[in-house]
């Protein structure tokens, strides 16, 4: 579910129609009623089931443009859930790069920030495989990637069971280097947790400032 705004031409007030401030405020508007609809369902789940974790799940777009038009407001739903969760998609090519630009350890970072006493869980861990796919890189690709994720917040991951959807996201069992670099990352995380976590509780160097009017 998502709360999509209108765009400026649908609105038909138009002695506002140049007007910022109502455009904000609709964004405004429909971003508390699509948190209080969640929130709504959070409080009914937790009727039913109080004995359960409850996890929100949401995409890794964060801090993408024109993400603050749509969705929920993030940090008031990490509050009311016991996990945070993502579906964040990990890319191993880069033109410039041995290593793309981290933003899903970004994300988890932002998750952390947001409830630093839950949990994150990745719930569809993809692994992007570019045109290297096939060669003895995927290996470290993946495995850094795992650490990286760790070391920035990540709890818990879970790979999907995919179909090929286009020319690099598909199943890891397709790869066997994705899949043994994603099984040893798993099992050296777990057997080196204490040092994970110690990288864990140093403090940010720096911050973001995070709210809907600085997005």
């Amino acid at each position: 579910w998502q709360a999509r705004m209108r765009n400026l031409d649908e609105i038909d007030i138009w002695w506002d129609y140049e007007k910022p401030a109502y455009q904000y405020d609709l964004q405004t508007y429909n971003y508390e009623l699509g948190t209080k609809f969640i929130a709504s369902l959070a409080s009914r789940v937790k009727q039913l089931a109080p004995d359960k974790p409850l996890l929100v799940e949401c995409p890794d777009n964060a801090f993408e443009e024109g993400e603050s038009v749509q969705g929920v407001d993030r940090e008031a739903l990490a509050e009311l859930f016991d996990i945070s969760g993502c579906t964040a998609a990990n890319s191993t090519e880069n033109a410039m790069l041995a290593m793309g630009y981290p933003q899903q350890a970004l994300y988890y970072t932002l998750l952390r920030s947001l409830a630093p006493d839950k949990p994150v869980f990745n719930l569809e861990n993809q692994f992007l495989l570019g045109n290297d796919r096939f060669t003895d890189y995927t290996y470290g690709y993946a495995h850094t990637l795992m650490w990286e994720g760790a070391l920035y917040g990540l709890s818990a991951t879970a790979a999907p069971i995919l179909e090929p959807m286009d020319d690099t996201a598909a199943d890891i069992r397709q790869f066997p280097q994705c899949l043994e670099a994603y099984a040893a990352g798993c099992l050296d995380l777990n057997r080196l947790a204490p040092i994970v976590a110690a990288f864990r509780q140093e403090p940010a160097e720096i911050a973001i400032l995070w709210s809907l009017p600085s997005k």
